[in-house]
């Protein structure tokens, strides 16, 4: 049974004939389906070849968005995109500059918009992670913009597995004054609030199960070199040197000093001099060059051959401040006897020169 329309839908249907436009002249045959904005521009066309246009009024690809007149490519979530941007994946809002999406064989290239000039920064693809926590019992994980993982699954064996790749590529005749593959950015505190830590790189532990090589960093380059401008520490969180290591060892650039300190150490006790004499008698001064710098003589010693007193555990190395120690004991030594034996000759001069009047008169 037909029901007659009543006022209400009746108006509806007016207003939706209002946005929508039916091809009527032969010009307009392309088209299915016109949605003009306000003034009369179309801003989305479905051709009756099965191509959309948004932003365009004539698509020539299945789905041709444009930003000739709507003014950005694709908005997800109502933001004031600044046009050319193809795409902005985000958690929050933002004006990047225009860019572009293309799919190149087994290729995903986002660049910057042909001919627009580059004024500030520009990044082809941002993400931005964001919690709106207010109490320390809010959020008791992490916040990552992005988290790649390469899985490897089965029985089979992955000659290489690779979590992120990232390199600088200069297809062009130009300059690139400075290539990094990597940048961590200075973090920003927009908030006013408190960054407790801030690592530019946080390397978490590799040695996993199952893991025969784990390196925090392996750096293939042997005519790489590398620059760090502050304080290192090997072992140690707070150095205050320009290379210190947990053991108390540091260098500020022009010698390495060894730490010595009383707070550093234990179990002391004094060397006696019938230890320090006979390692000086084992200790065995020879010359010689390394294999690596053939046109430089040395003089030093061997460290598989020195006395057990001076030692290192892994007989390879030998420490100079030890045979230092053994050569002051032995010198000290030395100068007691010396000592006493000056004393003994001042004594013989003193008896001889009473005597000696004697054998004078003697010998008158």
């Amino acid at each position: 049974m037909k029901k007659m329309m009543n006022k209400k839908t009746l108006a509806m249907c007016v207003a939706a004939a209002a946005l929508f436009t039916l091809p009527l002249t032969a010009s307009a045959q392309l088209d299915k389906l016109v949605v003009k904005d306000p003034v009369g521009t179309p801003v989305f066309v479905v051709q009756d070849s099965g191509n959309v246009g948004v932003g365009s009024a004539t698509p020539t690809i299945p789905m041709h968005i444009s930003t000739e007149n709507v003014g950005q490519y694709l908005d997800a979530f109502g933001n004031n995109i600044t046009a050319g941007t193809a795409a902005d994946i985000r958690t929050t809002t933002g004006t990047p500059p225009g860019g572009a999406i293309q799919a190149i064989s087994n290729e995903f290239l986002i660049r910057y918009a042909p001919g627009v000039a580059i004024t500030n920064n520009f990044n082809t693809f941002r993400m931005i992670a964001r919690t709106d926590s207010t109490t320390s019992d809010n959020f008791n994980g992490h916040v990552a913009a992005a988290n790649f993982i390469s899985q490897h699954q089965g029985t089979g064996t992955a000659n290489l597995s690779v979590g992120f790749i990232t390199n600088v590529a200069n297809r062009s005749s130009g300059t690139i004054t400075s290539a990094e593959a990597i940048r961590a950015a200075t973090p920003s505190n927009l908030g006013g609030g408190t960054i407790v830590n801030a690592y530019g790189i946080h390397i978490q532990p590799q040695g996993v199960t199952g893991a025969s090589n784990p390196y925090g960093i392996f750096q293939e380059g042997a005519g790489d070199s590398n620059y760090l401008a502050g304080n290192t520490g090997i072992g140690t969180e707070t150095p205050t040197h320009l290379l210190e290591l947990s053991g108390g060892a540091y260098s500020d650039g022009a010698t390495w000093d060894t730490g010595s300190s009383r707070t550093l150490k234990e179990n002391i006790k004094e060397v006696t001099a019938d230890e320090a004499m006979a390692a000086l008698e084992e200790l065995n001064p020879v010359q010689y060059n390394y294999k690596k710098v053939k046109d430089e003589n040395r003089i030093g010693f061997i460290a598989e051959d020195v006395p057990e007193l001076v030692a290192m555990n892994s007989r390879k190395a030998v420490n100079g401040l030890e045979i230092t120690a053994v050569l002051t004991k032995v010198v000290k030594e030395q100068q007691k006897v010396i000592v006493e034996l000056q004393e003994k000759l001042a004594e013989l001069e003193q008896r001889t020169s009473i005597l000696k009047p004697r054998a004078e008169i003697i010998n008158r």
